[in-house]
Parts: C-alpha cells; sequence; structure tokens
C-alpha cells in the first residue's frame, strides 16, 4: 500500500502503530467500545422514558442513534437491557432519510455547550468511554433536548 508522506518510515510512528494493532487484536477495545454503546443506548432509552419523551436511542455495536419525535415502540427492559430495538420496523429510509437540520444544528449545539461533542442524531463510543463520560452523555443529553424544548425546536 502506497502511504507517502513526511514522517514515513519513522520509527516512533511505527512502533505506536504496531502497539495499537496488537492491541486491537486481542479485541478488547472493541469489546469494551461496544460495551460502551449498548450502556449509552439503555441510559439514554431509561432517560427518555423517564420523561416521557418522544426520543428512542438505538443501534449496533458501539453506534449510538437518537430519533426526536418517535413515538412507537419503546426498547424493553431485559435483565437491565433494554437495546436491541429497530425502530420504525427497520425501514432505512425512514431511519437514515432526511433528517430536520434545524434539529440536527440544535442538537448538536446544545450538546457542545454542555461539554459533549455529538454529531447531531448520532454518535460512536470508543474503549475510552467509561461509566463516568457515559453519565456525563446522559446528562448532556437532557439538558440539550430540555433547552431544545423551551426553544420549540423539538
Amino acid at each position: 500500500m502506497k502511504h507517502p508522506g513526511t514522517y514515513n518510515a519513522n520509527p516512533l510512528s511505527a512502533s505506536a502503530g504496531i502497539a495499537t494493532l496488537k492491541r486491537i487484536a486481542t479485541g478488547e477495545p472493541c469489546a469494551k467500545a461496544n460495551a460502551a454503546g449498548r450502556l449509552l443506548r439503555n441510559e439514554l432509552n431509561e432517560l427518555f422514558e423517564a420523561r416521557n419523551w418522544p426520543w428512542v436511542a438505538y443501534g449496533d455495536f458501539s453506534i449510538v442513534k437518537v430519533l426526536a419525535g418517535y413515538t412507537g415502540e419503546r426498547p424493553r427492559t431485559n435483565a437491565g437491557d433494554n437495546d436491541g430495538l429497530i425502530p420504525l420496523g427497520g425501514d432505512v429510509n425512514a431511519l437514515d432519510g432526511p433528517k430536520n437540520p434545524k434539529q440536527v444544528y440544535a442538537l448538536r449545539q446544545a450538546m457542545l455547550l454542555n461539554g459533549v461533542d455529538w454529531w447531531g442524531f448520532a454518535g460512536m463510543t470508543s474503549c475510552a468511554h467509561t461509566y463516568d463520560v457515559i453519565a456525563r452523555t446522559v446528562k448532556a443529553f437532557e439538558s440539550s433536548v430540555e433547552a431544545m424544548m423551551a426553544e420549540g425546536v423539538v
């Protein structure tokens, strides 16, 4: 694979790359990221249900997506895990179709103001996401959705 660049053959970069690949090969970082994603989806769905907000969190692996204005079936808690629901019958056009740009922008800005860099209506966890980071993200969602509701954006 061609990879031109200023730091090619840099032993420090090569050493870091080898160490990273060895760590990833264990599967542990991916397992941690996936568990963090599941926990975040669970915590968000619990927040949305507790506040009776028409939102739902869903996704697979480390991806976390949210839908605003969702009034369909909610994930069911099963032994502490309410993950696994794919809303809207999995209709790709409804799930990944056009979003309200004003809502996407408002959520992104509100989350940034609350200290969390969120992509709009989707995010992703990594192996570095601890329970404290997830709890801070859920709190940021709570404050952000409240602000969006106060502004009439959702």
